[in-house]
């Protein structure tokens, strides 16, 4: 009888929550579809200019802060578009954990304004944090059903590690390690 009991308040839960869930997603079509449109196409215009601005400079000309700064506009307008597809599925919690990193961002961007010496070094970082994240993925790409690695690129970024690593001592585990 209790397991019965406890079925039917299962069953009661549920349906409960699917029907706030509904109703919560017809909220958000009726009341944000549009700003979440213009929203996007936010993005995709920072998306163009982005890269527009990103292709007129050749790689070996770029100066060290450009090059920072339009990575972390890169970063940021991949997460803002999560952000709104967290948003557009009332996904709350998740937007605003995104939004956090956007606010890290444009923190990074803002000390890199100020403090132009360190783009360099930033610049290094990217390939000890690429190194750490791609290691992290090999370990895992078989639970994760990922294709396997270019072992190439794999080999690139564990010389830009050790040499990072030698050179400042950084080992990946503290993101403002090239802040320091």
């Amino acid at each position: 009888v209790m397991i019965q009991d406890f079925m039917e308040m299962n069953k009661k839960a549920y349906e409960k929550s699917k029907c706030s869930f509904e109703k919560l997603h017809q909220i958000i079509y009726n009341n944000y579809t549009i700003p979440i449109h213009i929203a996007a196409g936010y993005a995709d215009f920072s998306y163009e200019l982005g890269c527009a601005l990103d292709s007129f400079i050749p790689e070996a000309h770029k100066p060290h802060l450009q090059f920072a700064l339009l990575r972390l506009h890169e970063k940021a307008i991949k997460i803002f578009t999560e952000s709104l597809s967290l948003i557009a599925i009332g996904s709350a919690s998740g937007a605003m954990a995104r939004w956090r990193i956007l606010y890290e961002l444009s923190v990074i961007s803002k000390v890199l304004e100020k403090i132009p010496d360190l783009a360099p070094r930033y610049i290094a970082y990217l390939n000890t944090a690429n190194y750490k994240c791609f290691k992290k993925l090999n370990t895992y790409k078989e639970q994760l059903n990922l294709a396997s690695f270019d072992s190439n690129r794999f080999d690139e970024l564990k010389k830009a590690f050790d040499e990072n690593k030698s050179a400042f001592g950084w080992d990946g585990n503290d993101p403002y390690e090239w802040a320091k």
